[in-house]
């Protein structure tokens, strides 16, 4: 909140932060990202704030998941409250990219050189290459 210059109170955290929780779930292929999408759509008493769909569109690093912010009611101090969750769906090998990267980006003292940024979203489409053709080999198993 400092970083964008809110007034630090409880009115401005709800309605301005929109990951005060976060939960990552990590599928096995693609097609589960979208099954545990919808599984988020149809939940009583939550709701949709934002949806960004990183898979269709990934970021131009070369990112990929799946992005909803919800907003549910939780008890605090004897009264229900509304809080936000960003909620991110990936694949295993989505989230081992993402984890890598982000290492390397993030969390180093030395920039990443834009020809090092421009391999690692090489890579990430590599990456999802082999995460569309082991979905794909799944799916031919489960229709024998």
């Amino acid at each position: 909140m400092k970083k964008k210059d809110y007034a630090l109170n409880y009115k401005n955290l709800i309605e301005y932060i929109n990951d005060i929780a976060g939960i990552r779930v990590v599928c096995t292929f693609q097609d589960d990202i979208f099954r545990v999408r919808n599984i988020i759509r149809s939940m009583p008493d939550t709701r949709i704030i934002k949806e960004k769909d990183y898979i269709t569109k990934p970021k131009k690093s070369g990112y990929m998941g799946y992005h909803i912010i919800i907003e549910t009611m939780i008890e605090y101090d004897g009264e229900y409250i509304p809080i936000k969750v960003e909620i991110q769906i990936r694949t295993l090998a989505m989230d081992f990219w993402a984890s890598a990267e982000h290492k390397m980006k993030y969390k180093t003292k030395a920039k990443l050189s834009n020809k090092d940024s421009k391999k690692l979203a090489w890579y990430a489409r590599i990456i999802n290459k082999i995460d569309e053709s082991m979905m794909k080999i799944y799916q031919k198993q489960m229709t024998k």
